[in-house]
């Protein structure tokens, strides 16, 4: 079955938030309403046609953006791996409305987007997106995208607090950590001022999570990120977390029940 289908058809029960990985920093969220979220979706050749080879995927799209149907994409920033231009027109044709960072905005309606397709997110917003409330938060991703921001999402009675591309700032993301999250989504490639597995670490240790996965490693030839390391990081800072592999459209059923247990 195709990864496609696989989100088309999952069912989602009361309680409880569907989390597919499509790599990088890729993620799909379904709704027990049936509602669809992106996160800095990248499912193009965009960052290699812009940067050159070690920026090459190393790992093919796993979904066809043709059939995709997202209600809302959420972008941390306008970095071409994270706001892929390249699918934009494919997916506002389905419906999709973008919701990005001030900068993000900009390139977007220069390259044909309008303000019925765009939401914009500064850190402090509270977004209500039908059945899910965004909270944008803060995220350090120093002068490489001076407003970049993180998310936490609720629905379901659940938190997913993903940092986006970040730095370790404790003081600075205290906000996303009092709303409590269920499951933290940080990256770990330790590149361009991002999170190494330990500082990763800390911030599942910092939120109190029970759960995590990790992201944004493995994508390009210049990219680290060691999900092992990682494991050990957070049985060493965070031993309550449980880390959540997925492979590439792969997904992970979070539940209420499993926070009691």
């Amino acid at each position: 079955m195709s990864v496609n289908n696989k989100i088309n058809q999952l069912e989602v029960k009361d309680g409880a938030l569907g989390i597919f990985w499509l790599g990088n920093a890729s993620f799909i969220l379904k709704t027990p309403g049936g509602q669809i979220i992106g996160i800095d979706l990248y499912l193009s050749d965009l960052a290699e046609k812009v940067y050159g080879y070690t920026f090459r995927r190393l790992m093919s799209s796993p979904v066809e953006v043709e059939d995709l149907k997202v209600d809302f994409l959420l972008t941390t920033h306008h970095h071409e791996d994270h706001l892929d231009l390249d699918i934009l027109p494919r997916l506002v044709s389905n419906g999709t409305k973008v919701i990005s960072t001030d900068e993000g905005i900009r390139i977007c309606k220069e390259h044909g987007l309008n303000n019925k397709q765009l939401i914009k997110a500064n850190v402090g917003d509270i977004l209500e997106l039908e059945d899910v409330k965004v909270h944008i938060v803060y995220a350090d991703h120093g002068d490489l995208a001076p407003d970049a921001v993180g998310f936490v999402i609720e629905c379901a009675d659940l938190k997913i607090y993903n940092t986006g591309d970040t730095a370790y700032r404790p003081d600075e993301m205290i906000y996303a950590f009092t709303l409590k999250p269920n499951l933290v989504i940080p990256p770990i490639n330790g590149k361009y001022g991002n999170l190494n597995p330990e500082e990763a670490s800390y911030v599942v240790r910092d939120s109190g999570a029970k759960f995590t996965i990790p992201s944004h490693f493995w994508m390009f030839p210049g990219h680290n990120g060691d999900p092992g390391a990682f494991y050990e990081a957070v049985a060493k800072n965070a031993p309550e977390a449980n880390v959540i592999f997925l492979t590439q459209g792969a997904y992970y059923l979070l539940e209420n029940k499993q926070l009691k247990d």
